[in-house]
């Protein structure tokens, strides 16, 4: 089955290799099956921009390249899917490290470089703990006067 998948990359998906007769697919199933496929090489290949790839050249073999690794794995079997995201570390040091976030952004505002302010959160935590457990508290008492809300 022949897809584009933006950036002029037309490519010929062999669809047997994933269990599926072409052969044998209505045409308003094969329609879905190549915007399936559409879809989740276009995602495989977005993050070749012309910033990272300047050359027009380098850049359609990087984007064939991300789309040629996207389907050796599903033709592998590999699927990506959305997790359950489950913290690693207790509310109250979660708290705490959005406060210094928040003191640490105020401090030296929107000149700072993201990850630099979180490194140096988890660095400074601990002198926010004090007013992490309060704000916790604080927020399951508010949370017991709610009562019985429904959404």
């Amino acid at each position: 089955m022949k897809v584009n998948v933006g950036k002029d990359i037309v490519k010929d998906f062999d669809l047997s290799l994933i269990g599926i007769d072409e052969s044998a697919l209505q045409p308003v199933a094969a329609h879905m099956v190549m915007l399936g496929i559409r879809n989740a090489h276009m995602d495989a290949h977005a993050s070749i921009t012309v910033t990272a790839f300047p050359d027009a050249t380098a850049r359609l073999a990087a984007a064939v390249a991300m789309v040629d690794k996207k389907w050796a794995g599903y033709v592998a079997g590999q699927l990506r899917t959305a997790s359950t995201r489950v913290s690693s570390i207790d509310p109250v040091k979660a708290e705490a490290i959005k406060l210094a976030k928040a003191a640490i952004w105020a401090k030296v505002g929107k000149k700072a470089d993201a990850k630099a302010v979180a490194a140096k959160a988890i660095e400074l935590h601990e002198r926010f703990l004090v007013q992490a457990r309060k704000n916790m508290e604080t927020a399951a008492k508010l949370a017991a006067d709610l009562g019985d809300i429904e959404l």
